[in-house]
């Protein structure tokens, strides 16, 4: 998504992309590696809002 806002003010406004991840607990897979999160991986349409 773009964005445009004020990040600092002697910049005024900047256009940037945003995003952001979605995150959950770990399985036993990833929690030796990550013990806090795990990304979700959303494969199902209904699942996605638009």
């Amino acid at each position: 998504m773009r964005w445009t806002s004020v990040r600092k003010a002697r910049e005024g406004d900047v256009t940037i992309d945003i995003f952001a991840f979605l995150t959950t607990e770990p399985n036993a897979v990833v929690v030796p590696i990550h013990p806090k999160a795990m990304p979700v991986i959303l494969t199902e349409a209904d699942e996605i809002e638009t």
